[in-house]
């Protein structure tokens, strides 16, 4: 990803906003983060803990005291519990049944790895990103299952201050409502991190350290004890037990991979054991199990120990490693344990210990001939193999193996059904022995709301496939419900017409509706044998049912209603060329900002609102912001009523700097300027500020950066120099230097619009100054800063969608005006009036009147439009000498780089 979180960052933000607490259990999507929070935190605000819901009690007591005799929230701390999304089962019962609002009100804040998580786009809103069987479900219910328990949550972005955005919302909303709220984390939302070495002398130095590896005990207790069912724990337990069995090339159909759950694999296996014990099975029943899992869910060796009816074929092996090595290798304490006496007490009638080859090669034939409930412990060294494969057989392969392997211990065989096919398990074509007498079929799914060249390609190669395999094409073409569950918009073309179109391609043999996600039961009701589909498949079917092909790169539904949408906005923009300072082309960022939003309580627009914010407060280097419906002017004008006062000097660049000179006498009138001086920007650009006729103090210095009305560029370090000498602030008017030109940050008081140089619509306006500025008192309710930044007036809500598309591309805004400039200047660099210094980017002035050069034959080369010359527009300043012409070089936003150097030949001087 190109943006991650820093882990470290992203721990030192939590801890200024209160919490200081951390209790969990480790998760892979999480592991640098706790890495760095172990690191960083003392050992009584760290815990990993044995489960997530004991995690949750651990945060409930935490808080009662550390909030004890503290009346105000503000200060309150918050605990902060870390979880992977499949142990949020575990956190239901103390979230719902205590810590919830309508319960003893405890806040906190959920951390939760989100495995299995849905597309990160709108337009992928529906679709899962690949992860392991177990994951598949979770991920899926994960945003629904906190909405069920009204635990408001966001998704954590991987933007740094959008991620502290974020949270504060949520741990304000913690501390207000009394209650847990949650941050889902997608994969690499985190950057890497380098945990620290341990010290020399901890408690882990003074345990024995294992020279025995995980998977080579599993080797020798899969070669010394007698065959019997095998449950074993999820992670890497269950990873290097399918490989064992695939290195010592025997089946799996006895092992039953506990791949989800993790701390019921005993659980599983007792049942298992007590079952096949009723059935007179005379078989053993093999648990092996980590440390992590017994920790998780401890009660049941003592359930299985001390039960009345003793599980005599229960057999726990338990490799002890210390640590959760599958999801980070965090520590656990069953290195600290005696697991050995702790399992005599728990009823076990046989317990062992071992932490070498030798040892447990001695121990293997103790455990065979001993009666069960029996465990061994076997302790191992942390890590894995890096080349450890998955298993390759999917979870409804395992059972329907498993299952047959323990019909034949009860000593009965079931009558042969579909399930028991040498070829798939679950979906053979016929039972054995029998000629298959039904065409065999081949299932495309495609949403297909806007046929291209893709679904063309895919289908040929659909019917290539089918060929082969003697199957017949069907499409499984998605709904329109459907559509619109996942996408939020009903498809352009009605499912009928899309399957009128789709049957009318050769490829295609049969068009059936099909769900958004195809399932085994799906491809079961449909009487398919294969499913085809791009590689990018998230669908839940077997990998002996599926085949995958590269997806056609560069083009997709979306893609195509966008450039549709280019288009039609292409072909308004090229009507006209703008060489005005004002809007100049209307681009695509700006009519997609046309959209339902509303400042109170629409998340969508407070996101943007934040972003758009915080990319001005950048730009300008001023911390403070407030947003006003209007123009410039009133911005202008509201800022001058707001803060200005006392003895104001103001340099007079022309037009635009008057409405100030106006502004400020009018505070004059009202009692709130006492004096003001003008100095003209010729005199002031010509002379040092020591040297000017001013008086030595003044509250407030007043100018414009960019004057449109002459292009011309004050000097704004020579301003701030003049400001530091008189002891005043400077206000400016950076309407039409924003965006374009840099060092507003030497201001302690500007105002400006959306359009110009930031490229959007008209009517949004903004006041950013420094923070040690004093309000000004202002009666009046629409002309008073503190009505807008308190937002009691509706806001620019399109203006601000459109500045969130368009602030990011700043860089290439000002590249495109700085080029539209130099082709201007190459033509009439001899009429050029001012230097390169005192010219702003947005315009030039020259000696001269323009008008159309009248060369049409050129449009097809600068701007290619079929039958048509463009409008050119010229600017019209308000107030400039006779025989002159200002242009400006805002750009069109539309234009290809060639097309906007083009532009000048359009333009000659008038005779």
């Amino acid at each position: 990803m190109s943006t991650q979180l820093s882990p470290q960052d992203y721990y030192h933000f939590l801890r200024t906003q209160g919490c200081n607490f951390f209790a969990g259990v480790p998760d892979s999507l999480l592991k640098d983060f706790c890495a760095c929070v172990k690191d960083r935190s003392s050992p009584e605000n760290f815990r990993i803990t044995a489960n997530e819901g004991a995690a949750v009690g651990m945060a409930i007591g935490q808080y009662l005291v550390q909030s004890a005799g503290n009346d105000s929230d503000d200060k309150k701390k918050i605990p902060v519990v870390y979880l992977q999304n499949s142990g949020l089962g575990n956190t239901l019962n103390p979230l719902v049944s205590m810590a919830d609002p309508l319960v003893y009100g405890i806040p906190m804040l959920l951390i939760i790895g989100w495995r299995g998580e849905l597309g990160r786009n709108k337009e992928e809103s529906g679709e899962q990103l690949r992860d392991e069987p177990q994951h598949r479900k979770q991920g899926r219910v994960t945003l629904s299952w906190l909405q069920a328990s009204d635990i408001p949550y966001e998704i954590l972005p991987c933007e740094k201050e959008a991620a502290e955005q974020a949270t504060m919302r949520l741990i304000r909303l913690a501390k207000d409502e009394q209650r847990p709220v949650a941050l889902v984390v997608r994969k690499d939302t985190f950057a890497g991190y380098t945990a620290a070495a341990p010290p020399s002398e901890t408690t882990a130095k003074k345990i024995l350290i294992p020279d025995l590896k995980r998977e080579e005990a599993i080797g020798l207790i899969l070669e010394k004890l007698p065959r019997g069912p095998v449950v074993s724990t999820t992670g890497m337990i269950s990873r290097e037990l399918f490989e064992q069995r695939e290195k010592r090339k025997e089946t799996h159909d006895k092992d039953f991979l506990v791949i989800g759950a993790m701390g019921h694999s005993a659980a599983i296996a007792q049942g298992l054991a007590m079952t096949l014990q009723k059935k007179n099975a005379h078989s053993p029943v093999y648990c092996f199990d980590g440390d992590g899992s017994v920790l998780m869910h401890m009660g049941s060796l003592a359930v299985g120990g001390l039960n009345d009816s003793p599980l005599h074929n229960f057999k726990h092996i338990v490799l002890n490693n210390g640590a959760h090595d599958s999801v980070g290798g965090q520590p656990t304490v069953a290195l600290k344990l005696d697991m050995v006496a702790m399992a005599k007490s728990c009823g076990y009638r046989w317990a062992a210990s071992c932490n070498n080859f030798t040892q447990l090669e001695r121990l293997l034939p103790r455990l065979s001939r001993t009666e069960g409930p029996a465990l061994l412990e076997v302790r191992v060294r942390k890590g894995a193999r890096r080349n450890l494969g998955r298993p390759t057989l999917n979870p409804r392969q395992i059972k329907a193996q498993h299952q047959k392997y323990l019909a034949g211990l009860q000593g009965f065989f079931p009558q042969k059904s579909s399930a028991d096919s040498e070829d798939n398990p679950e979906h053979p074509e016929t039972l054995a022995g029998e000629e298959s007498i039904r065409e065999k079929r081949l299932l495309v799914d495609m949403s297909a709301t806007i046929l291209h060249h893709g679904h063309i390609r895919l289908l040929k190669k659909a019917r290539e496939a089918g060929n082969k395999r003697g199957a017949i094409v069907v499409v499984g073409l998605t709904g329109d419900e459907a559509v619109l569950r996942t996408k939020g918009y009903l498809p352009e073309l009605n499912f009928d017409e899309r399957k009128e179109i789709l049957l009318a391609c050769h490829y295609v043999d049969k068009v059936e509706e099909t769900p958004w996600t195809i399932t085994e039961e799906i491809l079961d009701r449909l009487g398919v044998d294969y499913l085809f589909h791009g590689e990018d498949n998230s669908n839940s079917v077997s990998k002996d049912r599926l085949i995958t092909v590269p997806r056609t790169q560069g083009v997709s539904s979306s893609d195509l209603r966008q450039r549709s949408v280019g288009v039609v906005q292409s072909h308004i923009n090229r009507r006209k060329i703008m060489l005005t300072p004002g809007p100049g082309s209307v681009s695509l960022e700006n009519a997609f900002a046309v959209q339902p939003l509303f400042g109170r309580g629409d998340t969508d627009f407070e996101a943007i609102e934040e972003r758009v914010s915080s990319r001005l407060q950048r730009l300008t280097g001023l911390p403070c912001m407030a947003r006003l419906q209007g123009s410039a002017s009133l911005a202008l004008e509201i800022a001058a009523r707001s803060f200005v006062f006392g003895r104001v000097l103001i340099v007079n660049t022309g037009y635009y700097c008057e409405r100030l000179i106006g502004y400020c006498q009018t505070l004059e009138q009202l009692g709130r300027v006492s004096r003001i001086d003008i100095i003209e920007v010729d005199a002031f650009l010509e002379q040092e500020p020591e040297q000017l006729a001013v008086a030595d103090s003044y509250d407030w210095l007043v100018s414009v950066y960019s004057e449109t009305s002459s292009a011309l560029l004050n000097d704004v370090p020579k301003l701030a120099r003049l400001k530091q000498q008189i002891g005043a602030k400077l206000f400016l008017d950076a309407t039409a230097s924003i965006g374009l030109e840099e060092q507003h940050h030497l201001a302690d008081l500007i105002a400006f619009s959306s359009c110009k140089g930031l490229a959007a619509m008209t009517g949004a306006a903004f006041i950013c100054y420094q923070d040690d500025l004093e309000e000004q008192p202002e009666s009046s309710f629409y002309l008073n800063v503190r009505t807008h930044l308190e937002k009691k007036m509706t806001g620019p809500y399109h203006q601000m969608a459109a500045l969130d598309r368009l602030l990011p591309m700043q860089d290439e805004i000002r590249a495109r005006v700085h080029r539209s400039k130099k082709a201007f200047m190459a033509k009439f660099i001899t009429r050029v009036v001012l230097p390169a210094e005192r010219q702003p980017l947005i315009g030039t002035r020259i000696q001269g009147l323009l008008e159309p050069s009248g060369e049409s034959a050129l449009y097809d080369v600068a701007l290619p439009i079929a039958g048509t010359e463009p409008e050119i527009v010229f600017y019209q300043p308000r107030s400039i000498e006779p025989g002159y012409s200002v242009v400006c070089h805002f750009g069109e936003l539309h234009l290809s780089s060639d097309q906007l150097s083009g532009i000048p030949r359009f333009l000659q001087l008038s005779s």
